[in-house]
């Protein structure tokens, strides 16, 4: 049985990393906030749709000022443990996630270092940091269970702004005038956000504090489904 864990350097820099997503994402939020209000048709602002811009605006400040505080403390706690026939993740309050080696689907490096192994569900593989201490000896073990595959993700970044062109284009369609458009978007907008709710409740690769946080998601989503039956009944 072998046990790896993140190094301390490379908690540092897995923390800059986070941190800088954080602001990125919380940056696209306020770009969401205080661009598409005033494009609005007539140049009007819908109090309903600012109630919600606000409310997810607030959870989202919430759980990023909730997440770096408890980030040290996660990566520090991160251990890999490889046995004869078990791969095993474990991090403090978190679900462990065990994969048997026979169910290993496939293993993707990508090219920060960083490792993904997929079993059986893809919700809950196992993600591999990069900076891991004894990393040679890691990917070793890895390998002779699974052939590696390189990968190159898309950048944080692209994927950022891939999710802000979704929601932007949903929040304006929901900002329409033609209650069609506007209950299209609405729905597409709740459909996103319960979907991310569902998925935090199911992965084992979120705290449990986060998940109960997730459920706060829950709150605008009615509200923009409260506001489509109102629009297409009034």
């Amino acid at each position: 049985m072998e046990e790896f864990a993140i190094h301390e350097e490379g908690v540092k820099k897995l923390l800059t990393r986070i941190r800088m997503m954080q602001a990125a994402l919380f940056a696209f939020l306020l770009i969401i906030f205080n661009i598409l209000f005033p494009i609005f048709p007539d140049g009007e602002t819908d109090t309903s749709s600012a109630i919600v811009v606000g409310l997810v605006l607030l959870v989202a400040g919430v759980q990023m000022l909730h997440g770096s505080k408890k980030y040290k403390a996660r990566l520090q706690s991160y251990k890999l443990t490889i046995t004869p026939d078990t791969i095993i993740r474990e991090v403090a309050n978190t679900p462990a996630i065990a994969i048997p080696k026979h169910q290993v689907q496939r293993i993707d490096k990508n090219t920060d270092g960083s490792f993904v192994i997929i079993g059986n569900s893809k919700l809950n593989s196992i993600g591999v940091p990069a900076f891991m201490g004894r990393s040679d000896c890691m990917e070793q073990l890895l390998r002779e269970i699974k052939p590696i595959t390189i990968k190159n993700p898309p950048r944080p970044v692209v994927m950022l702004l891939m999710g802000f062109v979704v929601v932007a284009a949903s929040f304006y369609a929901f900002s329409s005038e033609d209650i069609i458009i506007s209950s299209l978007g609405g729905v597409a907008m709740s459909g996103i956000i319960f979907a991310g709710v569902i998925a935090a409740a199911f992965s084992k690769n979120i705290d449990r504090r986060t998940k109960r946080l997730a459920y706060i998601g829950l709150l605008p989503a009615f509200m923009i489904l409260l506001s489509v039956i109102m629009r297409v009944f009034a």
